[in-house]
């Protein structure tokens, strides 16, 4: 049973929350109001283990790559369903429906536009409330959680819009 994903593709999304992050932490975009609510200095930024921090940051990215390619591609919905001990034998019953199925609708919902809305959902309905529940236990002001939350589902937006339409 395959999909036939573009596993280069999926693995080069993650760098999207890198590169994302270089531009909404700016301080230009958000960087000064964010270092504000959390209590950073520019100068404190000197004591940081960059490449630790670019290296983990590119692992916790893959991580949640994975996660959000099945909730924006709908298929993976039907292999969930079907997959039983022998589903990866090509004779078997679940195997032959669903080969059948992804001829027959494997594309449906595949678009830019599709994975956008789903990675908008996905950062409204998950990140917003981890972020913000943290946050009060944090004492973190409403601002922060805007700006953290806003970050994440902005990323999920554009990681869901590339992975849905062309992994």
């Amino acid at each position: 049973m395959d999909i036939k994903l573009n596993w280069i593709l999926v693995l080069s999304t993650a760098l999207i929350p890198l590169i994302m992050g270089f531009i909404w932490y700016n301080p230009k975009v958000f960087g000064n109001i964010w270092m504000k609510e959390i209590g950073l200095k520019m100068e404190d930024g000197q004591n940081v283990n960059l490449t630790k921090l670019l290296l983990m940051s590119l692992v916790y990215s893959i991580l949640t790559t994975f996660i959000l390619t099945p909730i924006v591609i709908h298929q993976f919905g039907i292999f969930s369903t079907l997959a039983t001990p022998d589903a990866f034998d090509p004779n078997s019953e679940n195997a032959k429906l669903f080969a059948s199925l992804i001829e027959k609708y494997g594309t449906n919902f595949r678009t830019l536009k599709h994975g956008a809305f789903h990675g908008f959902l996905t950062g409204i309905f998950l990140v917003l409330p981890i972020v913000g529940t943290s946050s009060l236990y944090e004492n973190r002001s409403w601002k922060y959680v805007l700006i953290s939350s806003g970050f994440w589902i902005v990323n999920f937006m554009i990681m869901g819009a590339i992975i849905c339409a062309y992994a």
